[in-house]
């Protein structure tokens, strides 16, 4: 499920229902207080994305150190997998990264969008992926096999919500 409240696909077409339920609202609200540039580890380390210089930071306790330097300009969202690795979405040249423990990273996911928004995993480990500047949500395996799942009318999808087998985008 995909769009700006609940709803269900119906033959590739979204069909919103409206009246959300409170509390995912309340969540999606929360996250987005946290900001779309941060992440939880495992170990409680929290991971800090960086806009203008495509960095992420790794902050243990009261100690931060650059874990990458992507080549990308901004690091828009970050999301811990399943595998221990931190998920980068970036622009201008919209990819994602999949970077270790050691700060080696590698490209995990390179659609044509330009914008990735937004990252989340759901509980089988894909990486669900939001972007811009064609308003389109991606499903990522675990394999790094892609498949395009949603395109909006809108321009940029920039919001990811997954709730247990449910996952919302919003604009």
């Amino acid at each position: 499920q995909a769009g700006d409240a609940p709803g269900s696909a119906d033959g590739g077409r979204q069909r919103v229902e409206r009246g959300a339920d409170r509390g995912i609202a309340e969540r999606v609200d929360r996250r987005r207080d946290s900001g779309g540039g941060g992440s939880l580890g495992k170990s409680g380390e929290l991971f800090l994305g960086s806009g203008n210089d495509g960095k992420v930071f790794r902050v243990a306790g009261q100690k931060a150190a650059l874990l990458y330097d992507s080549p990308e300009l901004e690091v828009h969202a970050l999301a811990v997998g399943p595998d221990g690795r931190v998920y980068a979405a970036t622009s201008p040249d919209g990819r994602v990264y999949a970077i270790d423990d050691s700060g080696k990273a590698s490209t995990f996911f390179d659609p044509e969008d330009k914008y990735i928004w937004d990252l989340a995993f759901d509980s089988k480990g894909n990486l669900w992926v939001a972007t811009g500047a064609a308003g389109r949500l991606h499903r990522v395996a675990k394999s790094g096999k892609a498949e395009g799942v949603f395109s909006s009318n809108e321009v940029h999808l920039t919001a990811l919500l997954v709730a247990g087998d449910d996952v919302y985008c919003g604009s």
